[in-house]
């Protein structure tokens, strides 16, 4: 049975996050073989995946081939402030590239500042990506960033279980 899962701000390839984000990794060599091994320890060829922006930092090829190793029957983009153009990120292979991803339980944004007062008045779970480590003191807000999950991705029970304490 496939399943939805949500990850967000891997930054593959980006030298500079490994001291912005506190990622205690040698070179981003080491860092990106960790989340492709983290990845795919959790998502099946079967499943879904939300991804709540700022994929790579890396040519158009380098983030086709990497896509191609990462394990999901759809990958769903979320664009994020470093994500190039929708054409671009749908070249690289993503199945879709919005600015906002909603279904009737919950809303998947990269930056949280970016929620309407509609969507935050919901009931429904607020997704975001971003804010890396930092979190967001609001009712049903996950931060889905790579950080805060140990780099691995998560279905919506799994976050409500995670950020219930």
């Amino acid at each position: 049975m496939s399943k939805e899962y949500f990850l967000s701000d891997t930054h593959f390839w980006h030298r500079n996050i490994i001291g912005y984000a506190n990622r205690e990794f040698d070179s981003i060599e080491v860092m990106n073989h960790f989340m492709i091994y983290k990845w795919n320890s959790v998502v099946t060829k079967h499943d879904t995946i939300i991804f709540g922006g700022d994929f790579a930092f890396a040519t158009k090829e380098k983030q086709k081939e990497l896509l191609s190793k990462l394990n999901g029957k759809e990958i769903i983009l979320v664009k994020g402030n470093h994500d190039s153009s929708n054409k671009y990120m749908k070249e690289v292979g993503f199945s879709q590239v919005v600015k906002v991803y909603e279904t009737d339980k919950y809303v998947v944004r990269h930056d949280p500042l970016d929620f309407t007062t509609k969507e935050i008045m919901s009931r429904k779970f607020l997704l975001f990506g971003h804010l890396h480590q930092k979190f967001w003191d609001l009712p049903r807000a996950f931060n889905i960033c790579v950080e805060p999950l140990a780099y691995t991705p998560h279905t919506l029970d799994q976050l409500i279980q995670l950020y219930k304490g």
